[in-house]
């Protein structure tokens, strides 16, 4: 799936005329390829080894040509950044590297990447919000009204996507993407 974004990428020669951009993260990832891609080879993991050939040409593109990686990657390639520190430092304390790609937040990463630039990466935003609200919230004790109000604005909300995300055989009135009917 990476493998088929850079070669899209290769193959756009430009086309997002962001020549001043600079990706730094490129140089943070290229150091985790790298140390990925010993430790890859000593696994004998396929997926591992053939992951890090492909970051290290996305690095490199990225290093070379970044007026050919869209600025819509940033963010993904600063959670792939993250998630290999913390790889890292487990595969560096004796963890399995079949464990860090058995992570359920691998598979998050793995859809960001394949839905990018696609209707479907709104999904992967909302699922890591999602998320980021059940680590802070889920163990607290809300107040009553702070409760009411979530649940009142949960229930705008769900009402939205219900509208959003309906089937086309039930919209009568506009397409999908043109439907303004909800207003906050």
């Amino acid at each position: 799936m990476l493998a088929e974004l850079v070669n899209r990428l290769r193959l756009s020669h430009g086309d997002n005329l962001h020549h001043e951009l600079s990706w730094p993260i490129c140089s943070r990832l290229r150091v985790q390829a790298d140390l990925l891609g010993g430790l890859a080879g000593e696994s004998g993991l396929e997926e591992l080894v053939h992951f890090t050939q492909v970051l290290t040409e996305l690095t490199t593109l990225g290093q070379d040509e970044p007026e050919n990686i869209p600025p819509s990657w940033s963010g993904a390639m600063v959670r792939l950044a993250d998630f290999l520190d913390e790889m890292l430092k487990g595969l560096d304390a004796g963890d399995s590297p079949t464990t860090w790609l058995a992570d359920p937040q691998w598979e998050r990463l793995t859809n960001w990447f394949a839905n990018l630039d696609t209707p479907f990466i709104v999904m992967d935003e909302m699922e890591e919000i999602l998320l980021r609200w059940q680590n802070v919230w889920c163990d607290g004790a809300l107040d009553s009204g702070n409760e009411a109000d979530i649940q009142e604005r949960w229930l705008r909300l769900r009402e939205f996507g219900d509208a959003l995300f309906r089937s086309s055989d039930e919209q009568t009135d506009s397409s999908l993407l043109q439907w303004k009917g909800f207003t906050p």
